[in-house]
């Protein structure tokens, strides 16, 4: 009963600050009893709260709009959400597996770059081998350099050379046709030497 008393109160202040002074004066010619004046001031009291109800809406930019609309904007707002945040899980989980998948391929990348390297260096022996000379190739992939020994007579360890261009013109030619025929046996090339 209080809270309604001061309700009533803050109700008929309220509706008594709407009306002018003269209306509220003794030679006023509104004379209200005291119901009349509860339910006059209730009556301000709700126009006053709706016009700020109405306000509120304008600033919420709601004005005009129905509960249905509103509610479905709201709806739609919360698909587009949860269907991007499905997008972006379902990237990240992608980035995840191309990153392991790209690990698993440089790997292999790098296996397959050993084996064929010790594939080149034993079939280039073997190349060499068949004219009584021989030789190594060194690959080093990070710097891109190959590096070529070779040894023109297997008994004499003098006839060693670490620079090809300090061999003779024929032993130079045949050096690198081995190595034509070293690397032939593990890329594919447009012709092929048997």
């Amino acid at each position: 009963l209080n809270i309604m008393k001061e309700y009533e109160d803050i109700a008929y202040t309220k509706s008594h600050e709407l009306l002018t002074n003269d209306q509220w004066n003794n030679n006023s010619p509104i004379k209200l009893n005291e119901n009349e004046k509860t339910k006059t001031a209730l009556e301000n009291s709700k126009k006053i709260f709706e016009k700020q109800l109405e306000e509120g809406k304008k600033k919420a930019g709601i004005d005009g709009k129905t509960k249905e609309n509103v509610s479905k904007k709201l709806n739609q707002a919360q698909d587009k959400y949860n269907k991007t945040k499905d997008n972006i899980q379902q990237m990240e989980r992608m980035l995840i597996d191309l990153e392991n998948d790209h690990d698993r391929r440089t790997s292999k990348w790098n296996k397959q770059l050993q084996i064929s390297s010790k594939q080149v260096a034993k079939h280039f022996d073997i190349y060499m081998n068949e004219k009584g000379c021989s030789g190594t190739v060194r690959f080093r992939h990070q710097d891109e350099l190959l590096h070529i020994i070779a040894q023109t007579d297997n008994e004499d360890t003098n006839t060693q050379s670490h620079d090809i261009k300090n061999c003779s013109g024929g032993e130079r030619s045949y050096v690198t046709f081995c190595l034509l025929l070293a690397l032939g046996n593990v890329i594919e090339t447009p012709f092929r030497l048997t």
